[in-house]
């Protein structure tokens, strides 16, 4: 039931925001801004650029408004605007050869887990140390990888919406999370960390 009210009122909140509706158009922003910077933050590693694309992603949302379709969902399709503005971004730090590969050396990952022990609550230091390496390691992955993992273990998406997000099969979705959690969990090993700690 909470699921359907939703739909109707974020379908509302955009035929509003169509007709000129300034304030509709405010909520929509607000509802959905914590998961468009989210993403952008996880996908291109840098507060001050996720800030920056978040602004961009709700400017091209506003524009077109027009062209969304109300049998699909709306927050899928602001991830999809969101994805593709990552990775128009993503591509020009390439060329430009300003591509963040993951710069931290293991060394520092495994002093913080070091000193977190012992300490109160570890287990959560520990989990926030993970979430650090896992966030650095992905700026090194194909962008595809990325992705599909920051949508799922992230974003808690599921399968479909991030087949939809990504225009490919969920079967595609389902290989890309494999390969990108094969290579998190080697590099988790190399650096003497329990996988465990990390949710497949």
């Amino acid at each position: 039931m909470k699921n359907k009210m939703e739909q109707g009122s974020t379908e509302s909140l955009v035929r509003s925001a169509r007709n000129g509706d300034g304030a509709a158009f405010k909520t929509i922003y607000e509802r959905y801004y914590q998961p468009v910077y989210r993403t952008a933050y996880r996908l291109l590693g840098e507060r001050m650029g996720a800030e920056d694309i978040t602004q961009e992603v709700f400017i091209k949302i506003h524009r077109k408004l027009d062209s969304f379709d109300f049998n699909a969902s709306f927050q899928t399709w602001c991830y999809r605007i969101t994805v593709n503005t990552c990775y128009d971004i993503m591509r020009k730090q390439k060329r430009r050869g300003r591509y963040n590969k993951g710069s931290v050396e293991p060394d520092f990952y495994e002093s913080k887990l070091q000193s977190s022990k012992g300490s109160e609550p570890e287990d959560n230091l520990n989990r926030k140390v993970l979430t650090e390496i896992i966030e650095d390691k992905l700026q090194a992955m194909h962008e595809d990888l990325k992705t599909a993992f920051v949508l799922r273990e992230f974003e808690q998406l599921s399968y479909s919406d991030i087949a939809n997000i990504m225009e490919c099969s969920e079967g595609t979705v389902a290989s890309r999370l494999a390969r990108a959690r094969s290579q998190l969990t080697k590099y988790l090993t190399k650096i003497g960390i329990d996988h465990s700690y990390f949710n497949q």
